[in-house]
């Protein structure tokens, strides 16, 4: 789970079959997880499986945490309700991100990671870099791949150049690329697809206007 340090927030992870449409019926299950920071100690909250699916999870769950953009905190801290987990972290300064591997919690079971002693940092990644990676990662044709990286170097001095090939790619993927080409706002995204799929369409019309 890669988790990006910053304000109280909160994300649904869903889960299900995978396949059919017994989700319909209600065969699906959510698994709440919440962020704080106070005072320089971040809590992450991952809440039980909850749903008729959880009945087909395995009994015990492994968690892999990747806490993005924090500083070397004092101490780390994992628990659930039936006691401490001990637990070894690994802190990339280059990257200021804190690794966890191998955590394993049951899945009715709340699961309390406790960061100690840090802030949020900003981690400037190099464009570039960041987009090929994003690219070689994402589920497209080589064909596509092949085109976008042909047409990165102009895309880095011009990201509404993304125009001519977005039909090849998905709302989703679209974002994630628009995120890397243009400097974060200051303003909080839409929380919605439908919203910041049009606020990142109106930007690039003002650049093409510019």
């Amino acid at each position: 789970m890669k988790v990006f340090a910053g304000k109280d927030g909160l994300f649904d992870l869903y889960e299900d079959a995978g396949e059919g449409q017994s989700y319909l019926d209600g065969d699906f299950c959510i698994t709440r997880i919440t962020q704080n920071l106070t005072d320089g100690n971040l809590t992450l909250r991952v809440g039980p499986a909850k749903g008729n699916y959880s009945s087909l999870l395995p009994e015990n769950r492994t968690w892999n945490f990747e806490v993005i953009g924090i500083s070397q905190p004092a101490s780390v801290g994992i628990s659930t309700a039936e006691g401490e987990i001990p637990i070894a972290f690994q802190y990339d300064h280059d990257r200021n991100t804190l690794k966890l591997e191998g955590v394993i919690c049951p899945k009715g079971s709340d699961l309390c990671l406790e960061i100690q002693g840090a802030e949020p940092q900003a981690y400037q990644s190099n464009p570039m870099l960041r987009l090929e990676r994003l690219i070689r990662a994402a589920k497209l044709p080589s064909l596509v791949k092949q085109q976008f990286m042909q047409q990165l170097p102009n895309l880095l001095t011009d990201p509404s150049s993304i125009l001519s090939i977005a039909h090849s790619f998905s709302k989703n993927q679209l974002l994630a690329i628009f995120e890397s080409l243009v400097q974060v706002s200051a303003e909080k995204p839409a929380l919605d697809l439908t919203n910041a799929f049009e606020d990142m369409m109106s930007t690039f019309r003002k650049l093409m206007a510019n």
